[in-house]
């Protein structure tokens, strides 16, 4: 991952013992692999800005990452859910190795696949942050 935000992301998932005690080392960035087992959590970004000045652009940051959860079992996804937004909601100061601003919970939206008997939610978080210029 080149990202610095993901990777911030990815080792903070990871690095959560009630999260991993759910998901284990299901975690993808971008992709879940072909042959992932239930339940599973994929990230991505799917919008950002860099901040500018009048002397051109800053080290401000803002990104939107959106958080799928794919479940057979709804209380996986609550359980799941949960644990991204105490992980991210409302966190300021390092994250993973990102200085972090803020994270805040946009949207929370349930969805069920009938055909795959699956529940696969979205939670998007926008992250303020800061990146080095070096």
């Amino acid at each position: 991952m080149n990202d610095t935000l993901l990777s911030s992301i990815f080792a903070v998932l990871n690095g959560d013992a009630g999260l991993t005690a759910i998901v284990g080392d299901r975690i993808y960035p971008v992709k879940a692999d072909q042959t992932a087992s239930f339940p599973y959590v994929v990230f991505l970004k799917v919008s950002g800005t860099i901040g500018i000045h009048m002397k051109g652009a800053s080290n401000d940051r803002e990104a939107r990452i959106q958080f799928d959860i794919y479940s057979k079992n709804y209380t996986n996804v609550e359980d799941i859910r949960n644990r991204l937004v105490a992980l991210i909601h409302g966190q300021t100061g390092t994250f993973g190795s990102t200085e972090l601003w803020v994270g805040q919970l946009l949207s929370d939206e349930d969805s069920f696949t009938h055909q795959a008997d699956t529940f696969s939610p979205s939670l998007d978080f926008m992250f303020n942050y800061e990146v080095s210029l070096t």
